[in-house]
């Protein structure tokens, strides 16, 4: 639910308390209010960020399972759609980086990276001949963290391997409207 913070008051005596004042814009709020009042509830606050289109988003999740079926039939061997899923974040451009980490700290500092989602990873590229005792690892982004020109080239990655394949895909136009609303979805973000 997306709320604006508008007050916070704290309180030391007799024991150290907060009050916080959101506002809920364009919420009716006034059944949950009655029932919860004077209750415990669970309360998380972190920063709002709109999800992305979930048109778009189910539609790449069903393209990587359909790609997976696909390359299970073709290759022989069990595919998942989390592995085309990471396969295509690969393909993204703008989504990777080389990073520089000492050597002793590459294990802990990949766990870190790898940690964050499905999409994260990362690949040991080498020793940096300049810099003894550090390693070069190019690390990818997942797509929770794409903006609208990264999310439209991982739907077209998903639309050419799917139609390489063989394997049927939404029309031109439905595909531009997922991306149209994606991107609509990171605009209001702003």
């Amino acid at each position: 639910m997306k709320a604006v913070l508008l007050g916070l008051i704290t309180r030391t005596w007799p024991k150290r308390t907060h009050q916080l004042t959101l506002e809920l814009p364009e919420t009716d709020f006034t059944g949950e209010y009655e029932l919860l009042k004077g209750a415990p509830v669970e309360v998380t606050i972190k920063p709002w960020r709109k999800s992305k289109s979930k048109n778009a988003n189910s539609y790449a999740w069903q393209l990587m399972d359909k790609i997976a079926v696909a390359l299970t039939v073709l290759r022989q061997k069990p595919f998942t759609k989390e592995d085309v899923y990471r396969e295509a974040i690969r393909e993204i451009p703008g989504v990777s980086e080389i990073v520089m980490v000492r050597a002793k700290e590459v294990e802990r500092f990949r766990r870190k990276w790898e940690h964050q989602g499905l999409g994260w990873q990362s690949e040991i590229v080498g020793r940096d001949p300049t810099a003894p005792g550090y390693v070069d690892i190019c690390v990818y982004s997942g797509s929770s963290v794409y903006d609208t020109r990264q999310m439209s080239a991982l739907l077209d990655c998903l639309v050419a391997e799917a139609q390489a394949l063989g394997v049927e895909t939404d029309t031109p136009e439905k595909i531009e409207m997922y991306k149209y609303y994606w991107a609509q979805a990171q605009n209001s973000r702003r």
